[in-house]
């Protein structure tokens, strides 16, 4: 996330964000989870990429049904 977060390629941003929150669902389901799922919802937004967007709202969605 580190030399992610220095480029402005925001999908590789996304991605690294959404991988971490994976990892963090997978150790524990929380309010870490989210915010990582938040962040790369947050670059997936702004690039404009609506599929991967959605399915981080599903992520979301999912912690919050667990």
């Amino acid at each position: 996330l580190v030399i992610a977060g220095e480029t402005d390629y925001l999908d590789w941003q996304g991605q690294g964000h959404e991988v971490h929150g994976l990892v963090l669902q997978a150790a524990a389901p929380g309010d870490d989870a989210r915010e990582a799922y938040g962040e790369a919802l947050e670059r997936f937004e702004r690039k404009g990429n609506v599929v991967a967007a959605a399915r981080v709202r599903e992520r979301i969605a999912a912690l919050s049904g667990s």
